[in-house]
């Protein structure tokens, strides 16, 4: 999921909107120069960033190259896919081993092994089809709900809703799913903001606007709904004129719902999706700490001039650190705890 510009430090002032990093450093070199902002005074996210409904072709006005007139624009044909291809097992990267030099000068970071290929159109829509009769033996599943089917005469408001740190390419293809559910799919994707997602799950390793920026650049995303709730009610349905909330099938629990989706299920208004195996925000975070505790990241720090945060200098066994894993492990258990005793209570 991020790409940030890339400007001289004299030029953030005559460019208005930018995507600094969230700690005011500029951005690589790499990027183009347009765009920019100072870090001091982020840019405001709009409350909708729409595209037309049609999958197949936009048109969008271009500027500043002395055209000045509206360009057609086609989206990507969709990709072949071959049917004897299939997913190769995952190698998670907890094989790596930690510090040691032989991993650091001869493995460097794990990388990714499987070879993830898109569902077929056939099969994504099949998919959903058994979800509308309400079948799920063929999936492997038990459904105690079912899928309204789809209005007719105009296009499927479909609604996709996440965190989407590190916007990766199993974010991609759940909303390719989501997208392509019916023939005709208006596909609108909410973020939520970092406040929701520390007071939920965990402070997102992306800002808001960069998460949002990641999802309004994906090509099968229609609109942006950044003021995303953590749950769904039918208010926010009626607001946006949502016909289905597109997600997995597992259960995700909150602080006061078992499941934040049952009540998309509960109505018949949810399209469910598959998960691509190997890929996760998680497993990048972690495939990222494992390889900087190797030092695999060592002569990157030092090239940009950060040597306070190399890890050879970092006593990974110290006392401070045991303590810090302790408290943490404590807080874990002391959590548990309360709510394993909220939930005998709830029963009695």
């Amino acid at each position: 999921m991020r790409h940030p510009s890339s400007p001289t430090a004299a030029s953030s002032t005559t460019h208005p909107h930018s995507s600094l990093s969230p700690y005011g450093r500029l951005p690589t070199p790499k990027a183009s120069r347009a765009n920019l902002h100072d870090a001091a005074t982020p840019p405001a996210i709009p409350t909708s960033t729409s595209f037309p409904a049609s999958a197949d072709t936009y048109t969008s006005a271009r500027t500043g190259t002395g055209f000045g007139a509206a360009l057609l624009e086609t989206r990507p044909s969709d990709v072949p896919v071959q049917e004897s291809e299939a997913l190769s097992p995952p190698r998670k990267s907890q094989t790596m081993p930690l510090s040691t030099k032989s991993s650091m000068s001869a493995m460097g970071p794990t990388k990714m092994y499987s070879r993830p290929v898109e569902l077929s159109l056939e099969d994504i829509r099949g998919f959903v089809q058994r979800a509308i009769e309400g079948r799920g033996e063929e999936d492997g599943v038990e459904r105690w709900w079912k899928t309204s089917p789809p209005p007719e005469g105009r296009p499927v408001r479909i609604y996709a809703d996440g965190v989407y740190d590190l916007f990766h390419f199993g974010h991609a293809l759940q909303l390719r799913q989501a997208k392509l559910s019916f023939p005709s799919v208006h596909l609108l994707v909410g973020v939520c903001s970092d406040k929701l997602c520390a007071e939920h799950k965990s402070a997102p390793a992306m800002t808001h606007a960069e998460r949002c920026e990641s999802i309004r650049h994906c090509r099968w995303a229609d609109e942006v709904l950044p003021d995303a709730p953590w749950v769904v009610d039918q208010a926010w349905l009626d607001k946006h004129q949502i016909d289905y909330i597109a997600h997995d099938e597992l259960v995700y629990p909150s602080k006061d719902l078992e499941d934040v989706y049952a009540f998309a299920k509960r109505t018949g208004k949810f399209v469910p999706t598959r998960r691509t195996p190997a890929i996760s925000t998680s497993d990048l975070l972690e495939r990222i700490v494992r390889g900087y505790r190797d030092g695999f990241f060592d002569s990157k720090l030092e090239k940009n001039g950060l040597p306070e945060l190399l890890a050879a200098d970092v006593d990974w066994d110290s006392s401070a650190s045991i303590e810090k894993r302790e408290k943490r492990k404590k807080r874990a258990q002391e959590k548990a705890q309360a709510q394993a005793r909220e939930l005998a209570q709830e029963q009695k």
